[in-house]
């Protein structure tokens, strides 16, 4: 694997304005809050976390279809040019969306439904002038083979398919610019078990022989680590433990990793060794001060809720972790001024 970055991100924020009455004061989610991440080429990076703690937001401030209010985001394009996507207009990203494709979650919602899957597959061909007629339909016809649809596909519509065939359309879609970066936005919790496996297991077979890498969306657990190198856990806007998944999710150091590996194993653990996670996680509008996990933290100490720990390097036999945790971090070693 190249270690050349494909895409940086330092300090990134991003809030949304929410809808209020006649003359209440305005109201702000902060759904992102001083979020680092940098993605190598070829690598899958999975983003984890219970609903609501910004890793779809999070997904698509990375590919700009959100714009941050703050931090750096830069993409590395393939003919060496270093695009700067917080500043540029929407003209001057198209060298990054040519070399990058998206699946979302609902499928039947991201396809046209007035479009047949040949003009669906190949409107990013036509649009970046990637291809044109005999070419553009070679192209076409065998991305749609390639993930397991027959020829005839070609000419039906999205209502036609089952929901695991509308997802290999979107996945066809997204892979025949030959991106160098596929975003998965929750891409399997609308398939089956069965479904799911088959759609990952494309996915693995597809990512050998194009060498994109993969930046996944994800609630299961043990997907994330069949799938990714690298794992972030996301809480409130904020990452509280990263590193190598088979590091983070066999022996996660964070609390409130901890209490996800423990819910997702919840059923096959004996009731000695269940960690249930109490309360619900706070509001993007209403955070509480210091590290926002504090009031939900077995572990709380003073420091937790004054100060917002910063994500600090910890021993880990399986590789580099870091975790954002006073408590982990030595005794707070890692604290440091909130943003």
């Amino acid at each position: 694997m190249s270690a050349r970055p494909l895409l940086v991100a330092r300090g990134l924020e991003k809030r949304f304005a929410l809808p209020r009455a006649p003359f209440a004061p305005r109201r702000v989610a902060h759904a992102l809050r001083g979020v680092d991440l940098e993605l190598v080429e070829g690598e899958c990076v999975a983003l984890v976390g219970e609903s609501g703690s910004g890793k779809t937001t999070l997904a698509r401030t990375l590919a700009r279809l959100h714009r941050p209010e703050a931090g750096t985001l830069a993409w590395s394009a393939r003919d060496g040019r270093e695009l700067d996507l917080v500043r540029a207009k929407e003209r001057e990203l198209a060298p990054m969306r040519r070399e990058l494709g998206v699946v979302f979650q609902d499928p039947f919602a991201s396809l046209d439904p007035r479009q047949t899957v040949r003009a669906i597959v190949g409107e990013a061909l036509h649009v970046h002038g990637l291809a044109r007629g005999a070419e553009l339909e070679r192209r076409v016809a065998r991305m749609v083979e390639r993930v397991g649809l027959p020829h005839a596909a070609l000419d039906r519509r999205p209502h036609a398919f089952s929901g695991g065939e509308r997802q290999r359309i979107a996945l066809a879609r997204a892979l025949c610019t030959e991106p160098r970066l596929v975003l998965l936005d929750e891409a399997f919790s609308a398939l089956d078990a069965v479904r799911a496996l088959e759609l990952v297991q494309l996915l693995e077979e597809l990512r050998r022989e194009q060498g994109f890498a993969l930046l996944v969306v994800v609630h299961d657990l043990a997907l994330a680590r069949r799938l990714a190198e690298r794992v972030l856990v996301l809480y409130a806007g904020r990452v509280v433990e990263e590193g190598p998944a088979v590091a983070v999710l066999a022996a996660p150091r964070h609390p409130y990793t901890q209490a996800l590996v423990a819910a997702a194993t919840a059923w096959s653990a004996p009731e000695r060794e269940r960690a249930p996670l109490g309360g619900d996680p706070p509001s993007a509008a209403s955070l509480p001060a210091g590290c926002a996990f504090h009031p939900r933290c077995p572990r709380v100490v003073d420091s937790c809720r004054v100060r917002l720990p910063a994500l600090v390097p910890v021993p880990h036999s399986d590789g580099a972790v870091r975790v954002a945790c006073p408590v982990v971090a030595e005794g707070g070693r890692g604290l440091a001024s909130e943003r």
